[in-house]
């Protein structure tokens, strides 16, 4: 099997599979390829290019470093910016004290070392990315491949956890790669009876009953209304949580929308729309990087309860396994979810300086923050 590695350059180039998977790859990325990612997540500037590996398609973002880059491009703000923010979620003052220290000193030692200047793997610029098959034979083909085209990069390989991705993470530590510690995500199985007969699961129903919502899919969208499902998604995601989420445009949710690549579901009550999330799904599991609602309105509309319901039901229908990413773990946790430590899988045998580098920061990791994550379930 070969493996080609194509720049944004060579797009015009690139043979997509001829499988499902491969066409919907072209029509996520060509785009980006052809325009540079800017102008579709305006806080994501890197390098774009593709890996095709038989009927696999692995999309490569190379960054250097830039101080207004989102995590999911850029480890400096994944491991620093943005967790100098979750220092706030910690009841300790020692512990948010102890802990900035540790960051600071990190921030400083890193920018000399070459941390920010990675290759990230299986990279579709998204808080969660869902993989194709790929068996140990392949792993270290694609493995190949990235050495002799990246000799001076780590290679980082996003968003692996053991539950959803056993044999990938075998695969990978088997060639050397080590797993440094990302997030705290949460898996659904929404048809399982643990999630049914949840006392929450009847509220959450309830309540979408009680609303006065309607559910309609994202094919009622006009062209105007994406703007609308790009301020939903801004309040949530970055003026709620942090400015580091990717900043999705119109143009880009509208891109992928229409591609039928993010299937869209939203409330709409007297001609507007109040609540979004957009999903995909691969291998039988899904995930919604879209997720968005007014956050102006009383909180007593349990919008967001709504709107998880609604993502519920419809996996359920699907027969998908939620990935519901990080964040709000008590929520989830109450409605059946379990966790699970996702990784950052990190091959930086040839690069001296970023090995040091991603060498104490799992260490760290492994010993100080991952026990005090997995204890308040952050």
């Amino acid at each position: 099997m070969t493996q080609t590695i194509y720049s944004a350059d060579a797009h015009a180039s690139i043979p997509w599979p001829e499988n499902e998977a491969g066409q919907r790859a072209a029509a996520w990325l060509l785009p980006l390829l052809r325009e540079g990612v800017s102008p579709f997540i305006r806080n994501v500037d890197t390098e774009l290019s593709v890996l095709v590996s038989g009927d696999a398609v692995l999309p490569l973002s190379t960054t250097e470093p830039r101080h207004h880059n989102s995590y999911v491009c850029s480890p400096r703000t994944h491991y620093i910016t943005y967790g100098r923010e979750e220092l706030d979620k910690l009841d300790s003052r020692l512990q948010r004290w102890l802990f900035r220290g540790a960051i600071d000193l990190m921030d400083l030692g890193f920018r000399f070392g070459g941390f920010d200047r990675v290759v990230y793997v299986n990279n579709w610029l998204l808080s969660t990315n869902l993989y194709p098959h790929l068996d140990p034979t392949d792993l270290e083909a694609v493995h190949a491949a990235l050495l002799e085209r990246f000799p001076r990069h780590p290679l980082v390989f996003r968003s692996v956890d053991e539950r959803a991705n056993p044999a990938i993470y075998a695969g990978l530590r088997a060639l050397g790669y080590r797993p440094v510690f990302s997030r705290f995500v949460w898996y659904q199985d929404p048809a399982s009876r643990e999630v049914q007969r949840r006392k929450n699961y009847r509220l959450d129903r309830s309540a979408l009953r009680r609303s006065g919502y309607e559910v309609v899919p994202g094919d009622a969208l006009e062209d105007a209304d994406y703007a609308r499902v790009e301020h939903l998604y801004n309040q949530l995601y970055l003026d709620k949580y942090s400015r580091f989420n990717p900043q999705f445009t119109a143009r880009f949710i509208s891109t992928l929308a229409r591609a039928g690549l993010l299937e869209l579901r939203l409330l709409r009550k007297d001609g507007r729309f109040d609540g979004v999330f957009g999903f995909y799904s691969r291998r039988g599991i899904g995930t919604a990087p879209l997720f968005g609602y007014d956050t102006s309105l009383p909180q007593k509309q349990g919008l967001y309860r709504i709107l998880s319901h609604v993502w519920s039901e419809l996996a359920r229908e699907r027969g998908l396994l939620i990935n519901a990413s990080a964040g709000v773990g008590a929520f989830k946790k109450s409605r059946g979810a379990i966790p699970a430590l996702e990784s950052n899988m990190v091959y930086a045998a040839h690069t001296p300086g970023p090995r040091r580098c991603w060498g104490l920061l799992g260490a760290l990791l492994d010993r100080v923050a991952v026990p005090t994550i997995v204890d308040k379930e952050l």
